[in-house]
């Protein structure tokens, strides 16, 4: 597939799996797509903005509503935004919970 915007061509992108995108719901709300100058970027699926760095999680703050990150998706579907707000909070107790089992030993080597 090809899509024109901005009078640029974007290819899209087979997704690999190998890279936590089947792990990560946000993923479905993106189409990961290649410049003709080889940079990778993401579309969102509701407004069409192009992401050109920042990468799922800067797409995810887009899709949340969360500010400071860009503009927020006007587009996105009401139960979307609620399951990406989730799914970062839950992100976030994950990484807490991660660095509260690393400790002190984590931090030392020797």
């Amino acid at each position: 597939m090809s899509t024109s915007m901005t009078n640029e061509t974007f290819k899209q992108e087979v997704p690999d799996q190998t890279k936590g995108r089947a792990r990560d719901q946000a993923w479905a709300y993106v189409t990961p797509c290649v410049r003709e100058r080889g940079q990778q970027v993401l579309i969102c699926n509701f407004c069409d903005k192009v992401f050109r760095g920042g990468g799922i999680n800067r797409l995810k703050k887009h899709l949340a509503g969360i500010k400071g990150e860009g503009a927020e998706c006007s587009k996105v579907n009401p139960d979307v935004k609620e399951a990406i707000e989730a799914s970062m909070k839950d992100d976030k107790h994950t990484e807490n919970d991660d660095e509260e089992q690393v400790g002190i030993k984590g931090i030392i080597s020797f």
